[in-house]
């Protein structure tokens, strides 16, 4: 399957904007790299490098299954070491003790910073139920929302949320049309000032008439062979 990757120029371009809108300032206090899986992307080093020259004193974290940790050579510990990145693992079954302790090692070896977001046995994901019918009332969704501080930027626009900056993928999927707003994103070329957007950031957004945060619950983790269902979104 096509792999599509952040556009590495949108991204030094938007956090350059970031600078500019916080002058510098400690906000927005910290960066995680996402995906998908972010070690996908054959130019991880240089994301990186790009984060860390603009933003020198940020916390810079990248968030992995972990599947392709193992298979990182020593340039990579090196340079997350150089540049000061914590790396971030979720626990996934189909990795051994073995695979973990083989990344231990090499964090050990190399001085990164490597955390585990959940326990040895805790193989289970969350979900976040969408309402496709968007019947919703958004004010108790955002109330209630754990992703409410998942601010995710994109391609120029800052998004409160990860469904709202992603569900376009969702969208062509599953031949949906959860629709997003210009309410529900703000353009960062423009604003001028850090106020602007912490007023943004408020909530809620007419986004969240899709989202039931109050039926969150977890789920026994399994692989799903390229199979998608859209009874886990709903």
């Amino acid at each position: 399957a096509q792999k599509h990757f952040l556009d590495i120029s949108a991204f030094e371009n938007d956090l350059n904007q970031i600078k500019y809108i916080t002058r510098g300032s400690a906000l927005p206090g910290f960066i995680n790299l996402l995906g998908g899986e972010p070690l996908l992307n054959p130019d991880i080093l240089k994301y990186f490098e790009i984060a860390r020259r603009i933003f020198p004193d940020m916390s810079i974290n990248l968030y992995t299954n972990g599947t392709l940790l193992p298979r990182q050579e020593a340039a990579f510990w090196q340079r997350c070491a150089e540049l000061n990145i914590t790396i971030d693992v979720t626990r996934y079954p189909v990795l051994t003790e073995v695979d973990y302790t083989h990344m231990e090692k090499n964090a050990q070896l190399f001085c990164v910073s490597l955390n585990y977001r959940q326990s040895k046995s805790s193989f289970s994901w969350t979900k976040f139920p969408l309402d496709i019918t968007g019947k919703q009332n958004p004010t108790i969704s955002y109330m209630f929302c754990l992703m409410s501080s998942c601010h995710q930027l994109r391609y120029g626009r800052l998004f409160p949320c990860t469904y709202i900056a992603y569900i376009d993928d969702f969208n062509r999927a599953f031949n949906q049309n959860l629709e997003v707003t210009e309410r529900d994103y703000l353009d960062i070329y423009k604003v001028t000032t850090v106020e602007e957007i912490k007023a943004f950031l408020k909530g809620p957004f007419p986004f969240c008439r899709y989202c039931k945060p109050l039926k969150n619950h977890r789920i026994p983790w399994r692989q799903h062979g390229g199979e998608k269902r859209l009874e886990d979104w709903i």
